[in-house]
C-alpha cells in the first residue's frame, strides 16, 4: 500500500516506506506486550500487504512464533486459522484444519478493522482480498459456502475480485439472495468494476444454462 502511493518526488517513496516499516514494527511490538492479541495478530498477518512486501512463507514453528501461540494446540483452539487466512497461508490453513481447527468458525473480533460480526473465514478471506487459492483451500477443507452472516449474506457478497467470484460460483454459492441486498447490489457498492462485470457475466451464464 505504501509503495503504491503517488509521490511528487520519487525518491521520497523509499524514505516513506522505511518510516512506515519502523512505525508498524513498533506498533506490533507494543501490541505483543499487551492484552490485545487479536489486534497484534491482525497486524502481523497484514504486514506484507501494508508494506507492499511479498507474503511470508512460514513453517509451523515460524507461524506459532510469529503469531505468539505457545503450541499448535493453542493455535487450533484460538485464532490460528484466522491468522493463516488473513496472511494467505494456504499451507498453514491445511495444517490447522487437519489438526481439527474449525473451518466454519464464526469471527466477531475484527470489527475495529471493518469486518462485521459473525463472519465466517470464507467471508473474511474474500473481504480481505485474499488470492482465490485461499478460498479454494478453505472450500477443499469443507468450509460451508452456504453459511450466512447476521445480515443474511453469504461469502459471495464479500467477493472483491473476479477470481473469487469464479471460485465461489464453482462451489455453488448463492448469487441471488440476501436479507436486504443481493450479492450483486453489495458487489456494486463495495467491489471493483471488473468484479461486478464478472458477477454479471456469471449471473448471465446461470440464466442461459
Amino acid at each position: 500500500m505504501v509503495l503504491d502511493g503517488q509521490f511528487t518526488v520519487e525518491a521520497d517513496r523509499l524514505t516513506v516506506s522505511k518510516l512506515a516499516e519502523e512505525v508498524l514494527k513498533e506498533k506490533i511490538q507494543r501490541l505483543s506486550l499487551g492484552p490485545e492479541l487479536c489486534s497484534f495478530r491482525w497486524f502481523v498477518a497484514n504486514k506484507p500487504r501494508l508494506l507492499d512486501h511479498p507474503r511470508e512463507a512460514r513453517d509451523v514453528t515460524n507461524f506459532l512464533r510469529s503469531f505468539a501461540f505457545p503450541n499448535l494446540a493453542a493455535a487450533v483452539n484460538a485464532d490460528g486459522l484466522l491468522c493463516a487466512t488473513l496472511s494467505g497461508d494456504t499451507a498453514m490453513i491445511r495444517v490447522l484444519a487437519n489438526s481439527r481447527a474449525d473451518v466454519n468458525q464464526r469471527v466477531s473480533s475484527l470489527t475495529e478493522f471493518g469486518f462485521e460480526k459473525d463472519q465466517t473465514l470464507l467471508m473474511i478471506a474474500a473481504k480481505s482480498c485474499q488470492p482465490a487459492e485461499v478460498l479454494t483451500r478453505l472450500l477443499e477443507l469443507r468450509c460451508d459456502v452456504t453459511l450466512r452472516d447476521i445480515e443474511g449474506n453469504t461469502a459471495m457478497a464479500s467477493a472483491r475480485c473476479p477470481e473469487q467470484v469464479q471460485v465461489l460460483f464453482d462451489a455453488r454459492a448463492d448469487l441471488h439472495s440476501g436479507r436486504q441486498l443481493t450479492p450483486l447490489q453489495l458487489c456494486a457498492a463495495r467491489a471493483s468494476l471488473t468484479t461486478l462485470c464478472k458477477l454479471l457475466e456469471t449471473l448471465g451464464e446461470m440464466e442461459m444454462g
